[in-house]
């Protein structure tokens, strides 16, 4: 901001001489209103106003402060912010009238001094004079004034009502990340006596905003600032900015070198969001089928849950994320014949917003459970949610790896590092045995398969498989066996690998694309629909969540996940299309899940080494198709709160991890790994 010519007070005679540059010696007026006192053991300064109405008929013989109309009979006195943070003090209204203490009438003009205190810092006023007493009547004039104060000093602030602008500063408000809000843009035009223009400007001003992220936008009126009363915003969408936004001003004859532009950006500050509950209920139907498309059915399921939000949270070195946990606690997803009870009950997840073109990205950090299980991963973090929705997106672009860990207190470990293809490094040991099991699956889906037995009590194997051909009726394997622990690789005793083939699991359902396994292993995407005007009729939420006039919009996902080499689990492949329904200023609160899978039964580790001499060996395989329907049905988050950035997509993190367990992690839910509870 630019240096101000600052008059310290002792007497207003001394301070009207200082600040006019004129060796006239006024009448000292008493002292004016007693300012209202700042909060004990907060630094406090004072702004002095001296206010000049000139006699009807006449002019001011000086113009070293505030001049207003003569007809003007009260002043109005906001203090609007405090280093560009916006405050709410009450205003400080003034009579203008010679019984008005701290006011002297002269022969030619009336003199009144309104000391304001003040809290240390840069400050911006709006003065509002009135044609009647106690700020009531007509407003006569407006405008803005910016100050810089120091602890116990007293800073006098000059103005004019009407002239020509010579220079210009330009001030803007802050706001937080992910906060949908609009800011205030303040203007002070100045004359060229230094002093700041509260009326009509003779060369009006016009405002720019240089941000290309499409985050923030100036109110019509920037384009013809004409007076200190018009109203500037700028309104910010809430997303991540690549750059800070300049406002800059330009008026007919004022030099670039006597404008002072604002700059906008978002800043970090967290909201606090300490244990409020997202309440959920869930309806489906599903299907099954063994060995064949999905027949068995339908079977209806349901229940409720809650997610807890609680923000400000550290995981794993990162701080200030969104922590959810009780992601879902139904005991009904599938019929007892294929599953036991779901419970995600114990699960905490942790999330950070990170940016994303335009917007915000809400990605996931990890999770952990009191069962063992710990899901860290590195930033970048998965794009798993956006807001706002601005454009379709790819949730794994750009993501970096997670890894996971467990132990299931009996001895069991492992360690998988997770790629955003679908490819993965795991390494399991078990204690009982001792053996230790390491599957590098590509995306391609060729992988690498050893079982190690390190106590040489059985045998040991290596298994190489290569990109299985589409619709292909085998699949050619390479095989090494061991009579004990795999030797060295430059071991003489390490035997030849041996080729064989086996029957293609991959080719009995037609369910799978060109009976193909996808490459990479996963994808997914978002396909942002728009504005809708209405939910399905199958999202039962409250009308007091949703309110009169709703603003929804629809985001289309779609996510195709497989696993051709696990061991501990069946191969698998799965088909799911979510549309997600939004409310504005809330997040998600309803989504439609329709998924499509099969679960192979054959072990691969087991399956290529029993197949070749086995051709009875279990092949067989569990269909899945089914449709739920997940909604909102009461929060304790208020309207504010869910609008920030910490808590906006709260509903949305939830439904999220919930929607993105696939056919495996359903159908094998003690699964000790659930390596694949991130998708």
């Amino acid at each position: 901001m630019r240096p101000l010519t600052l008059c310290f007070v002792v007497l207003a005679a001394a301070a009207f001489a200082a600040c006019s540059g004129t060796t006239t010696i006024y009448t000292t007026p008493i002292p004016g209103p007693t300012p209202t006192m700042q909060p004990t053991g907060i630094p406090t300064s004072t702004v002095s106003f001296n206010v000049i109405v000139p006699n009807v008929g006449g002019s001011a013989r000086h113009r070293p402060n505030v001049v207003v109309p003569a007809t003007s009979l009260s002043v109005a006195i906001q203090l609007d912010s405090v280093n560009s943070v916006a405050t709410a003090t009450p205003a400080t209204i003034s009579n203008l009238n010679a019984t008005t203490t701290g006011c002297e009438q002269t022969s030619t003009q009336l003199i009144c001094v309104i000391n304001v205190s003040a809290p240390v810092g840069s400050l911006v006023y709006t003065l509002t004079v009135y044609g009647a007493a106690n700020g009531t009547g007509p407003s006569l004039g407006a405008g803005n004034i910016a100050v810089t104060t120091t602890a116990g000093a007293t800073v006098v602030a000059p103005a004019t009502l009407n002239g020509t602008v010579a220079k210009i500063v330009v001030t803007v408000g802050s706001a937080s990340l992910g906060a949908n809000i609009s800011v205030p843009v303040t203007v002070q035009a100045e004359d060229s006596g230094g002093n700041t223009v509260l009326g009509t400007y003779t060369n009006p001003i016009a405002l720019t905003d240089s941000d290309v992220s499409g985050q923030t936008s100036l109110s019509s009126s920037a384009s013809n600032v004409t007076s200190g009363a018009t109203v500037v915003t700028l309104a910010y969408a809430g997303g991540a900015m690549t750059s800070p936004a300049t406002i800059n001003a330009s008026a007919t004859g004022i030099s670039p070198a006597n404008i002072t532009p604002g700059s906008f950006s978002p800043n970090q500050t967290y909201p606090t969001v300490n244990g409020s509950t997202t309440s959920f209920t869930y309806t489906g139907s599903y299907m099954f089928g063994n060995n064949g498309p999905p027949v068995n059915g339908p079977n209806a399921s349901g229940g409720t849950y809650d997610a807890i939000v609680t923000t400000g949270q550290s995981f794993n070195g990162a701080n200030n994320l969104v922590e959810i946990t009780g992601l879902n606690s139904a005991t009904n997803w599938l019929p007892s014949s294929f599953s036991t009870a779901i419970n995600f009950q114990d699960l905490v997840a942790y999330y950070a917003w990170t940016p994303q073109g335009s917007s915000s990205s809400l990605g996931l950090v990890g999770m952990t459970s009191n069962t063992g299980f710990t899901l860290t991963c590195a930033s970048p973090y998965t794009k798993e949610i956006v807001a706002p929705l601005t454009t379709n997106w790819d949730v794994l672009s750009g993501s970096a790896p997670c890894t996971v860990s467990y132990n299931d207190g009996a001895g069991d470990t492992g360690t998988t590092v997770l790629n955003p293809d679908g490819s993965y490094v795991d390494n399991t040991q078990e204690l009982f045995l001792g053996d230790i099991y390491t599957i590098a699956q590509n995306s391609d889906g060729s992988m690498y398969q050893s079982n190690n037995e390190t106590c040489g009590c059985g045998g040991s194997s290596i298994i190489t498989v290569p990109v299985p051909s589409p619709g292909a009726a085998t699949i050619p394997v390479m095989i090494q066996t061991f009579p004990g622990t795999i030797p060295a690789p430059d071991e003489t005793t390490t035997p030849s690998p041996e080729p064989t083939s086996v029957p293609n699991p991959w080719a009995v359902w037609s369910g799978i694309p060109g009976e193909k396994i996808p490459s990479p292993l996963i994808t997914d995407s978002f396909a942002v629909v728009g504005t809708i005007g209405s939910l399905p009729s199958e999202c039962l939420i409250p009308a007091g969540l949703l309110g009169p006039n709703p603003s929804l919009t629809e985001a289309d996902e779609t996510l195709i996940v497989a696993d051709p080499a696990s061991d501990w689990n069946a191969m698998y492949y799965s088909n799911q299309t979510i549309k997600h329904y939004y409310l504005d200023g809330v997040g998600e609160i309803c989504n439609e899940d329709v998924l499509i899978g099969a679960a192979y039964n054959a072990y691969p580790l087991n399956y290529y080494l029993n197949v070749p001499s086995n051709h009875n060996f279990n092949t067989s395989y569990t269909t899945y198709a089914g449709t739920q329907w997940t909604y909102l049905t009461a929060t304790t988050l208020t309207a504010t709160s869910a609008r920030r950035r910490e808590a906006a997509s709260a509903f949305t993190a939830a439904t999220y991890a919930l929607m993105h367990a696939p056919i495996q992690l359903r159908l094998n839910a003690n699964n000790p790994q659930r390596k694949v509870i991130m998708r």
